[in-house]
């Protein structure tokens, strides 16, 4: 068994992938809390990303200055907060990664929708975008075998 610090087990799964090695779990959370205020609602802002998730605006506020330092975001003072180029970038690989797991541990392990749901909101966070693509490959390979064993 080997000891893997958290410095080392990013720097090892964020190489090939879009998901910048300065992105916390959190900050990647922000990103996502914002993509789906927009689709829900047109327009993000900080107050509603502080409701989304659940934290005081002036946590938000703090995060969204981070997320602007690192080019994820545009930020008018006092008002709308939205996706750059980068950040929806970023959104998608985690949208895959999450789609993914939540398939995986769903079809393949059995495991409850509900709980597979909340797992998977846990890993795409940890895991590679190669372990996540190979999740996919197993998981619609095992749906091809099942289809064909009903079939015959």
């Amino acid at each position: 068994m080997g000891i893997c610090t958290k410095q080392k087990y990013v720097h090892m799964h964020r190489k090939n992938s879009a998901l910048p090695r300065t992105l916390t779990p959190k900050l990647e959370n922000y990103l996502k809390a914002i993509y789906f205020i927009q689709r829900r609602e047109g327009k993000a802002t900080v107050k509603k990303i502080a409701l989304a998730l659940g934290v005081k605006v002036p946590s938000a506020s703090e995060a969204v200055k981070r997320l602007m330092r690192a080019g994820m975001i545009r930020h008018e003072n006092y008002g709308e907060v939205s996706l750059t180029e980068k950040g929806m970038k970023v959104v998608k690989e985690l949208e895959e990664r999450y789609r993914s797991i939540l398939s995986f541990l769903n079809e393949v392990l059995g495991i409850d929708q509900d709980l597979a749901a909340k797992e998977s909101c846990i890993l795409e966070h940890l895991i590679s975008k190669e372990t996540a693509l190979r999740m996919a490959s197993l998981t619609r390979k095992l749906k091809e075998k099942r289809a064909l064993k009903s079939c015959s």
